[in-house]
């Protein structure tokens, strides 16, 4: 059941993500908003019925003294449900709500938000993963449901790892599609052109991905083509930098392409040392 009109939300924290809830719960509960240096200032909150929730939206270093100062102020002596946003922490940081009588948990949306704007656009499709007690989950199940996403709770211990995946689907892709675009410049092009050129075989890649997982590498190191594996390597000889990313990244392929079958262990030894130039 989604959210009701009456719910009160108090979000803690107005940077992209703490922005883009605000916009998207405004007519859906009744919300009040606050930044955490304000919170840490002794701003007063007023009185939070036992019903409502409290979304802390801050950097991860600062939810715990947000939350500690939220419990000092007496914000939450009524006990409402406080959840945090962070992907990467667990429930420790929330010990001062705990402490109160809270019920807690962590609700966290696998998406980048680069913009409020981009946000909104992008919550309906949304994927979101919580942990926490019982009361917390439920709360957390209304509040993504009524943004139109779906609710996945992860295993105890999991928390960390889950996030770890987040920055390499997310952050290192980044990564990865910014040092080809540097180096589709070195060959002439502008940044537009780059993107220009990357984007079909990029959206024909992640498609096959999503539908066949790592069975859809394709590439020189899925063939076994070591003499092409030695000229790249070469030609970026004099991009250190580059070098090193690329031979990283052909280590993981190697290991990639030998679990598919794609290429026997011989054939694995042989473009490891290629890429090291270590005897294997």
């Amino acid at each position: 059941m989604a959210m009701e009109t009456s719910t009160q939300v108090l979000i803690v924290g107005l940077g992209r993500l703490g922005g883009t809830l605000a916009a998207a719960l405004d007519s859906r509960c009744v919300l009040q908003t606050v930044s955490a240096r304000e919170v840490a200032g002794g701003k007063s909150v007023g009185a939070l019925s036992p019903d409502a929730v409290v979304l802390v939206t801050t950097r991860d270093d600062c939810i715990a003294e947000t939350v500690t100062a939220l419990a000092a102020s007496g914000a939450l002596t009524a006990s409402p449900v406080v959840l945090h946003c962070s992907g990467a922490l667990g429930l420790e940081v929330l010990s001062a709500a705990s402490d109160a009588g809270c019920a807690v948990g962590s609700v966290h949306p696998l998406q980048t938000f680069p913009s409020v704007q981009e946000g909104l656009a992008a919550l309906a499709t949304t994927p979101w993963f919580f942990e926490g007690d019982d009361r917390a989950q439920r709360e957390a199940a209304s509040l993504v449901e009524g943004l139109g996403g779906t609710l996945s709770v992860l295993p105890a211990g999991a928390k960390t790892r889950y996030h770890a995946a987040a920055v390499m689907c997310c952050n290192y892709m980044t990564v990865i599609l910014d040092a080809a675009e540097q180096l589709y410049g070195s060959c002439g092009m502008t940044p537009e052109q780059s993107r220009a050129a990357m984007a079909p075989i990029l959206e024909t890649t992640l498609r096959n991905t999503l539908a066949r997982g790592g069975e859809a590498l394709t590439g020189p190191i899925s063939r076994g083509d070591g003499e092409t594996l030695s000229h790249h390597t070469d030609a970026l000889a004099d991009l250190p930098e580059m070098n090193t990313l690329y031979r990283a990244l052909g280590e993981a392929c190697c290991a990639l392409a030998n679990r598919n079958g794609q290429i026997d262990d011989a054939t694995t030894r042989d473009l490891l040392h290629r890429l090291t130039g270590d005897s294997q």
